[in-house]
């Protein structure tokens, strides 16, 4: 598989116009920021899926925001699970939830429950940072 770095993101081509963003490559902020498009010189891809484990490593304590771009379908497990000092998770400009592997994901974040910013139409649960389902 190729992979290429944009925007300080690692991301791994799973199709022809879909990538999965693995991790971050530089020292992280208080943000993540994860788009809904990744180029590679003049290529552009959709930013379906956070890779299992793509932020759980204890460099990634000190991050209180983390914002998924609209194109997300697939959140991996455990993809999170380093951002411990999290209180915001903001999908933006979805329109259905993404898949999202397993209740660890956000467990180890302070965020209680996910924003939204955009119109959301399908929504069945996020997981709280108690690591059960809560209804929306």
């Amino acid at each position: 598989m190729t992979s290429f770095n944009d925007g300080g993101y690692l991301y791994t081509v799973q199709s022809p116009t879909t990538v999965v963003c693995e991790t971050f490559t530089s020292t992280p902020g208080q943000n993540i920021d994860i788009p809904g498009i990744a180029t590679d010189g003049p290529d552009a891809y959709l930013v379906v899926e956070v890779a299992s484990n793509a932020f759980s490593d204890a460099k990634f304590n000190g991050v209180t925001v983390i914002r998924l771009g609209d194109n997300i379908q697939i959140i991996g497990q455990n993809a999170f699970s380093g951002c411990s000092s999290a209180t915001q998770v903001i999908f933006q400009n979805v329109t259905i939830l993404p898949y999202i592997y397993d209740t660890a994901t956000f467990s180890q974040t302070a965020a209680p429950i996910a924003l939204y910013n955009g119109s959301v139409t399908n929504v069945n649960a996020v997981p709280n940072n108690s690591g059960t389902n809560l209804p929306l």
